[in-house]
């Protein structure tokens, strides 16, 4: 996204003909991870040293399934995170 590598996590949500493709990570500050340890842990080293204790769970989502492959999905969420990376990170610093 923007030139830069993201870590997160991908979850498939299946219930009957309800299919749905998730990517989530977290943000604390500048710091962003796919992992909920890291990020806690980043969230109590701000508070110690007095930069605030903010944090997010930054999740989206798209269908797929039968008219729309996983890798199609894929693609989708990869366009929108580079069409609102920016605008995302602006937001939660």
């Amino acid at each position: 996204v923007q030139g830069k590598s993201l870590s997160l996590k991908e979850l498939f949500i299946e219930l009957g003909q309800y299919q749905q493709i998730v990517w989530y990570y977290f943000k604390s500050g500048r710091q962003t991870t796919s992992n909920y340890v890291l990020q806690q842990l980043v969230v109590v080293a701000n508070k110690l040293i007095g930069k605030g204790g903010h944090a997010a769970l930054v999740r989206i989502s798209t269908d797929w399934g039968a008219k729309i492959s996983a890798d199609d999905a894929r693609l989708t969420l990869t366009r929108f995170l580079e069409d609102t990376s920016e605008i995302i990170n602006s937001s939660l610093q």
